[in-house]
């Protein structure tokens, strides 16, 4: 993962897309509690993501490469970026949203939803 640094040539910042690099290694490297730990309380309860293991079962079989992070808007508390990557098993590519929010209790970047993008 490559951290951003900051205009100002200050510390380098771990930006929103970072999160989505780091989630996405955890799960390839069977890091889930690790990995859950990235997802914000309200998508984890949304019905996409399901409970913990039904989520986890998903990624236990699931592998992907991600070809591409590409930082969409940035604001102080909420964060978007297209992720296009290749599902290894099915060989196909998908490109899709991560809309991030800011945690300012831990402060990151937690993903709040993802969707297909257009």
């Amino acid at each position: 993962m490559t951290a951003i640094a900051q205009p100002s040539g200050g510390p380098l910042e771990y930006g929103p897309c970072d999160t989505v690099n780091e989630y996405h290694d955890l799960l390839n490297n069977d890091e889930y509690v690790r990995a859950w730990s990235l997802l914000s309380e309200r998508f984890k309860t949304t019905p996409s993501v399901g409970a913990y293991f039904g989520w986890e079962g998903f990624w236990k079989v699931t592998t992907v490469n991600l070809l591409e992070v590409v930082p969409q808007s940035e604001a102080k508390a909420e964060a978007r970026c297209t992720v296009r990557l290749q599902y290894v098993e099915a060989g196909e590519e998908r490109t899709f949203t991560y809309y991030l929010v800011r945690d300012d209790v831990g402060d990151t970047w937690l993903i709040d939803a993802v969707g297909v993008a257009p």
